[in-house]
């Protein structure tokens, strides 16, 4: 759990005390302490203040135009040793706590002259200025941030000291456990192995080399199997072409001889008709069906190379839709908090009551005026007395949310219609406000900081002239 000590003097406390309310809202009222030098009466201070700021992560002083506490005599507080607030910044920098300067009221850093010794190290410290207007707000986001950012750093601090701890401890076994075996005489050697301690063999240059040799071999069969080429794919071979032998070819060049023969020298009919009747020898028949053979496997062969590819079409790719971006989520819950105020301010005296104690700070600042929650209570329950019917209804179209993720604080702004009245002595009120809040979204739920308001008009009920 996170630890954030708050150091000021009484004179300050104004200041403070609005600091500690936000940062309570920010890291939980257990994360958050101040009044270090609440002391029990008879104990050390000193002691005291030490053991409250041992397991601290972040230490805040918080300086104000007499952080030094000079008296009338121009006798300065901080450099008296017994200084309260003197021991709390020398007992954080002496524990290497990060130490965070807040200036409030207009203050400055002091001097390294200005200081004792042992403090003449925080005047060199980078410090926040706070504000305690309208930048008050700004001013401690930014604050936040920078002690957000020094808290994540803190567990790696946390565990380098545990670690560097756990060594130290190991390294002083190992010596005992040293000087032990030491008193003891050693084993005879082994073939195989040998033990430089009980229960802990060590391996020999054989093994190691076995090991690895397996480990090798192991390796390579399994880069085999994962990354080993497949067989190749089974390709359909043309058929074989069967080419005329030198006999068929004699055959075929004599055959052509003859046909041109008769081509050229045509026969007379009967003797025409007399060859064409005439029975085919059986070499004509053997160079025919070679012929034909030939023929066909080469009109096959051909048809298989000029046979198109087949070209597949483009499939339409399939575009996913597109999700439709959301709100962030600490905007979505300021515009539901939004909605929720203004439905309880016109409900009844009670209900607006509860309401109040849930969702606003136990200080804050309330219509220009620094008030606690019970006076709120106070002012709310007069204001239902004089108006006990009221009614409120946002225009949306007006309202601006502003966010800030590091410090889970959201402003508001927007305008409103609003009617009041009442019946027993038939007053009304209408118009138009605008409205202004500060809500931080914390561990306890959405806390109202600050809250203001300005009437911009007024309209007559009867007629609706304004």
């Amino acid at each position: 759990m996170t630890k954030i000590a708050i150091s000021y003097r009484r004179t300050d406390s104004d200041a403070t005390g609005r600091l500690f309310d936000r940062l309570v809202l920010k890291y939980g009222r257990e994360s958050v302490f101040r009044d270090i030098d609440s002391v029990p009466f008879g104990s050390d201070f000193r002691k005291s203040i030490d053991d409250a700021l041992k397991d601290t992560d972040i230490f805040i002083a918080v300086v104000g135009p007499n952080w030094r506490g000079i008296d009338k005599v121009g006798k300065a507080k901080i450099n008296d040793e017994s200084d309260l607030v003197r021991i709390e910044v020398e007992t954080a920098l002496k524990r290497k706590i990060p130490v965070v300067p807040v200036l409030v009221g207009g203050a400055t850093m002091p001097q390294p002259v200005e200081l004792p010794d042992s403090l003449r190290d925080f005047s060199f410290r980078n410090a926040a200025g706070i504000d305690s207007g309208r930048n008050f707000d700004a001013d401690v986001m930014r604050l936040i941030r920078s002690m957000d950012h020094i808290i994540q750093r803190a567990p790696a601090r946390a565990t380098g000291r545990k670690a560097s701890s756990a060594a130290a401890q190991r390294q002083v076994l190992e010596l005992s456990q040293k000087s032990a075996s030491d008193s003891v005489e050693p084993e005879a050697a082994r073939p195989q192995m040998a033990s430089t301690r009980a229960g802990q063999p060590r391996l020999t240059y054989p093994v190691v080399v076995g090991l690895s040799v397996a480990i090798a071999v192991l390796a390579a069969s399994c880069f085999w199997l994962i990354y080993r080429v497949g067989p190749p794919p089974a390709v359909v071979a043309n058929p074989p072409i069967v080419l005329p032998t030198e006999k068929s070819k004699a055959e075929q060049s004599k055959q052509v001889a003859v046909e041109e023969k008769k081509v050229v020298q045509p026969k007379p009919a009967a003797t025409q008709e007399k060859v064409q009747s005439k029975p085919a020898t059986t070499q004509e028949k053997k160079a025919e069906e070679t012929k034909s053979v030939v023929t066909e496997q080469t009109e096959q062969t051909y048809a298989v190379q000029s046979k198109p590819a087949v070209v597949l079409p483009p499939q339409p790719v399939s575009v996913p839709p597109q999700p439709t971006p959301k709100p962030p989520l600490l905007e979505s819950m300021a515009r539901d908090f939004s909605i929720e105020y203004m439905r309880q301010s016109g409900a009844d005296v009670v209900e607006r009551q509860n309401f109040i104690r849930q969702v606003y700070a136990p200080s804050l600042m309330y219509f220009g005026e620094r008030l606690s929650n019970e006076q709120i209570l106070d002012q709310e329950r007069k204001f239902a007395t004089s108006w006990p019917r009221r009614s409120y209804r946002p225009k949306l179209d007006t309202q601006v949310i502003k966010c800030d993720e590091a410090s889970s604080t959201c402003h508001i702004t927007g305008q409103l219609d609003f009617m009041a009245s009442n019946p027993q002595n038939f007053k009304v009120s209408t118009g138009v406000a605008d409205y202004e809040l500060t809500v931080v979204f914390g561990r306890e739920g959405p806390k109202i900081v600050e809250e203001n308001g300005h009437v911009l008009s007024r309209t007559n009920p009867w007629t609706g002239a304004q």
